[in-house]
């Protein structure tokens, strides 16, 4: 996104969005061996790395707002110095081009910068991150792209390297015209990563989504949008009736077949779901809430609502949104018990409808939750909140179904 001029306010004119798509290749036979060594070492120096940054991480007084999350001291992450230092340490062990020290580097920064980020919101442990999964991200300037002839060749030192081809595959014409990054290898495939910078002028639309139980409720500054969930609940009920009813009677393999089915369906209504979004909003940016899987299914919870938050795979229709268009999230807390006109917070459970204690504003809850979630969603991309318009209670309202 454009940045922000000096007052903080977004400044007029063009600015340039930028669009990613991945996609996996799978790697031949003969190269799949010259790529193990090489991942072995990556991750190998990038856990060294990142105990290294980490030994030398200093530990601060925070500000004061922080202490909400039990944070009375904040991290600070080593100087340039050191980092030249530890770049000088990695080359000496390096058995592969010195490139890959930078891109050995520059991901342990990513990895450190997210985890502090993450810490300061208490979404994150004080413990040092660590890899797990083996992978290596190849540095740009070890990549070649012939884009007439779709061939892509990464150089692992002086005289060896691997050629991967996208010609045939399935999403080659989905990216005509797009620019490569930088791919990130694995044992068995390269994630071949694709960018596109797009300019536009005025203000994107921010589409705002409060996800419930049975819809996805959502303001964009004009106009309520709701998405229906139900068939895929009524979807999901249903075959779950029928693999209970299947186990009782001992007919595993039958089960196992319907939970296949079940699962091939519902990934066909997230799909379609993420299409209709993007297709109908295509400049859109879309805003969510930060959503915590394990609370949702914690076992504190009533069993009923545990099921129930486990039928509807929020976090799942985020990330096919987040595949295909820009996505932004926010807190959750108070979106349903906050007036947007006077600020009062209500301190119970508003119900279906929520009558403001001070101004007397009443309004649907789940429209209460997306109009902050937009205006959260609005200033985290614009630097304030914007007025919401007159009598925006009785804003149109537009429904849209996927179909199974």
């Amino acid at each position: 996104m454009g940045g922000r001029n000096g007052n903080g306010k977004t400044p007029a004119g063009p600015r340039v969005r930028v669009f990613l798509r991945s996609y996996k290749v799978p790697l031949p036979d003969e190269a799949r061996s010259q790529v193990a060594g090489l991942i072995t070492w990556y991750v190998n120096a990038l856990n060294g790395a990142l105990a290294a940054i980490w030994e030398n991480t200093t530990w601060e007084g925070g500000p004061r707002h922080l202490e909400r999350y039990g944070r009375y001291r904040v991290p600070r992450l080593p100087s340039g110095e050191f980092i030249k230092r530890l770049r000088k340490e990695l080359v000496a062990g390096c058995p592969y081009s010195t490139h890959w020290v930078d891109s050995v580097i520059n991901a342990a920064l990513r990895i450190m910068k997210s985890w502090r980020r993450r810490y300061l919101k208490g979404r994150a442990r004080r413990a040092r991150p660590k890899v797990t999964r083996r992978f290596a991200i190849a540095p740009k300037s070890r990549v070649k792209v012939d884009y007439e002839s779709k061939m892509v060749r990464v150089t692992l030192r002086p005289g060896e390297y691997v050629v991967i081809s996208w010609a045939g595959a399935w999403f080659a014409e989905r990216v005509d015209g797009w620019e490569i990054g930088e791919p990130i290898i694995r044992d068995d495939a390269i994630i071949l990563v694709f960018k596109k910078r797009v300019e536009r002028s005025g203000l994107p639309l921010v589409i705002a989504f409060d996800s419930n139980e049975n819809s996805l409720d959502g303001f964009d500054g004009q106009r309520f949008i709701t998405v229906d969930l139900k068939p895929l609940v009524r979807m999901k009920e249903h075959y779950e009736e029928i693999i209970a009813r299947l186990q009782r009677a001992g007919k595993e393999e039958l089960a196992k077949k319907y939970r296949r089915r079940l699962r091939n369906r519902e990934r066909d209504f997230l799909n379609k779901l993420a299409i209709t979004l993007t297709e109908k909003f295509a400049e859109a940016i879309f805003a969510f809430e930060y959503l915590d899987k394990e609370d949702l299914v914690s076992r504190e919870k009533p069993k009923s609502a545990r099921r129930r938050n486990h039928r509807v795979p929020w976090l799942t229709i985020q990330r096919k949104v987040g595949e295909r268009a820009p996505v932004v999230r926010v807190s959750p807390r108070n979106t349903s018990r906050t007036c947007p006109r006077c600020g009062w917070v209500s301190k119970k459970d508003p119900g279906r409808v929520f009558k403001c204690g001070r101004c007397g504003l009443e309004i649907d809850r789940q429209k209460l939750a997306a109009i902050n979630i937009w205006r959260r969603a609005m200033k985290k991309i614009f630097g304030r909140e914007p007025d919401l318009p007159p009598r925006f209670w009785e804003l149109p309202e537009l429904r849209l179904e996927v179909r199974l």
